[in-house]
């Protein structure tokens, strides 16, 4: 293992930990081409690392603003957040 990061903290209560597998590619960010490792959570945020250094390009990116259900209403669309069953 060349590095690691801790995405999650300490007291998850809710399990909003990391959902699927790190996702590794190759991009261009600032004009250069860099090897990143991307992964986003349950809660909602989402990291992209340096894939070779671990150093982080965006960290704690908020992707859904809510993380709680609406309140349900019959005959209406429902919005769904991320919440203690996943996203």
């Amino acid at each position: 293992m060349k590095w690691w990061r801790q995405l999650i903290q300490s007291n998850n209560q809710w399990e909003y930990d990391v959902a699927q597998p790190p996702l590794v590619y190759t991009t261009t960010i600032g004009g250069q081409r860099h090897r990143v490792v991307s992964v986003a959570t349950k809660e909602g945020t989402w990291f992209a690392f340096d894939a070779a250094t671990g150093r982080p390009f965006h960290e704690r990116v908020k992707v859904i603003d809510r993380v709680e259900h609406p309140p349900l209403r019959p005959g209406e669309p429902v919005t769904v957040f991320p919440s203690s069953l996943g996203g």
